[in-house]
């Protein structure tokens, strides 16, 4: 018995193997022909971090408690060259921050005394 059913799994592994694995005989009469359209490229938006949209959260975060994770790429672009620590934006703002949680070398990126 337990032969049988080891030919039956055998076989049927076959059928799928050879269906699957099969041309389609059915014809697809559309076609899509992209030499007669002329294809303009989209000029791509500039990528807008969620960081530098503060109208959208900031009246969601006033009068709360807030805590921020954060290192020293968490940035508010002004232009290309100039940006603000979304700390300081954060606090020169009103909003009240509690906790800034960073990695071991500071949100700011230089490493503070540890006291030992």
């Amino acid at each position: 018995m337990v032969l049988l059913s080891g030919v039956k799994n055998t076989v049927l592994l076959w059928v799928l193997i050879v269906s699957a694995c099969g041309n389609p005989t059915k014809k697809n009469d559309s076609k899509i022909v992209l030499d007669s359209v002329a294809v303009v490229p989209k000029t791509p938006k500039p990528v807008l971090v969620a960081a530098n949209r503060t109208a959208e959260y900031l009246r969601l975060l006033r009068g709360k408690k807030v805590g921020v994770v954060a290192n020293q790429t968490t940035v508010i672009f002004k232009t290309e060259d100039t940006y603000i620590h979304l700390v300081d934006s954060l606090l020169s703002s009103q909003v009240a921050i509690k906790k800034v949680f960073a990695p071991e070398h500071g949100f700011r990126g230089r490493p503070t005394q540890a006291k030992r």
